[in-house]
């Protein structure tokens, strides 16, 4: 079997890495000798010995400065086209085009020929110039801002053959523009087929390499935050909160805090690399001393081996929170944004979760130091919950291999 992937997993996000990984082991148990093709932002010779996949050139410029004033790469006058006649040929040797996972599907940029909608729309469009079938795997859907964006939208989900994403609130944001409700699958994020093993002791052996000193009498607090280009008007306010909220921790706790790294991916924006951010945050700490930030770019399974070393996570990512959760960690979400809060319903714990944009409302420490105090039964619903979660997140390449058969 031969499949092509696009997607966003050449940012360097652990998330979506997590997602592939879950997706690649169950499929390569149904068919060990999968080939499988990345359409590549930035192809990496590590990712591909990593995944056992091979990347080439999609589209994208590979910088959004590269970017100003131009369509896609190769759609441009003397461009370089060699990359699009490579994607025609992958394309057409190919049993499916699968686009996952996330929320690739937004107008914040959007253009002609320019922007992830027209991006994909115009995968899709070679797809059925090829006759191939198309997926979207794993997908986030939230409602688009423009009549254009939302044009594009229904133009891709129409045009795909098999149509699966996270949760409820998706499927009903397609039920809105038109979409068949029959031919939408509610699938549980992949991540949380990522199952558990205790390497506690992997996680502190890695922090130790970092230069970090955990002597196991005080508690260790899991952190991870994220830059959101969505609010920047909240952003000073919010980094200078979060500040705040570690100072607090730690002096209420007499806790070390961790703060781990999940998105490294820095070309457009120094601050999308978690550690950029995590420093602004110790800058602005009065104890920089106990707030340690985790710096090496780790894989997925070292990571949720430092995740395991944490009495508590509070997280602002959507997969911090199933990282967390698969290592049977209890968590708190401080979301910026809904996708961070689908999660904490489908564990069930979503009444310990609060918005950034309601810090000025209520006091965030007083809930996430109930969180705490409450981490045992948090740890309890998250164990009850998550083999069924786990469980249901074969269905993804059930429904793949089903449909090929047919």
């Amino acid at each position: 079997m031969k499949l092509v992937l696009a997607g966003g997993y050449d940012t360097q996000n652990l998330g979506d890495y997590a997602m592939l990984e879950v997706f690649l082991r169950d499929l390569r148990t149904l068919d060990p000798h999968l080939d499988l093709v990345l359409l590549s932002r930035h192809p990496d010779n590590s990712f591909d010995a990593q995944f056992k996949i091979s990347s080439m050139v999609n589209l994208d410029h590979r910088s959004k400065k590269e970017s100003l004033g131009r369509w896609f790469n190769g759609l441009n006058y003397k461009d370089d086209t060699i990359h699009l006649k490579n994607i025609i040929n992958v394309l057409q040797n190919a049993d499916m085009l699968i686009i996952g996972g996330g929320r690739l599907f937004i107008d914040i940029t959007l253009g002609f020929m320019r922007g992830p909608l027209s991006y994909y729309g115009l995968l899709i469009t070679l797809a059925k110039f090829l006759q191939i079938p198309v997926m979207l795997f794993a997908k986030t859907i939230v409602q688009n801002k423009t009549d254009l964006g939302t044009e594009h939208l229904k133009y891709i989900i129409s045009n795909s053959d098999i149509i699966t994403v996270r949760e409820e609130e998706s499927k009903n944001n397609l039920v809105f523009i038109g979409i068949e409700p029959q031919r939408i699958e509610v699938i549980p994020d992949p991540a949380f087929g990522l199952g558990f093993s205790n390497v506690k002791k992997h996680g502190l052996e890695l922090i130790a390499d970092e230069g970090i000193s955990i002597d196991g009498t005080h508690p260790v607090i899991g952190a991870n935050f994220r830059f959101t280009t969505l609010y920047t008007k909240l952003q000073d306010e919010v980094f200078h909160t979060l500040a705040q909220i570690c100072d607090r921790l730690i002096y209420t706790l007499d806790a070390d805090i961790l703060l781990i790294s999940q998105g490294t991916y820095g070309i457009d924006n120094p601050l999308d690399d978690d550690r950029e951010l995590y420093q602004l945050l110790k800058n602005r700490s009065t104890r920089p001393n106990r707030l340690h930030i985790i710096k090496k770019r780790y894989t997925i399974n070292e990571t949720l081996a430092v995740y395991q070393t944490c009495d508590m996570v509070y997280s602002m990512r959507r997969h911090g929170i199933i990282f967390a959760a698969t290592q049977q960690v209890p968590v708190f979400c401080l979301s910026g944004e809904v996708n961070a809060l689908h999660p904490m319903r489908q564990l069930g714990i979503s009444q310990h979760a609060l918005s950034i944009h309601s810090f000025h409302e209520k006091d965030p420490l007083d809930m996430m130091l109930d969180a705490y105090h409450q981490r045992t039964n948090i740890t309890e619903t998250i164990k009850k919950n998550m083999p069924n979660l786990s469980a249901q997140t074969k269905k993804y390449t059930e429904i793949l291999m089903n449909f090929l058969k047919k």
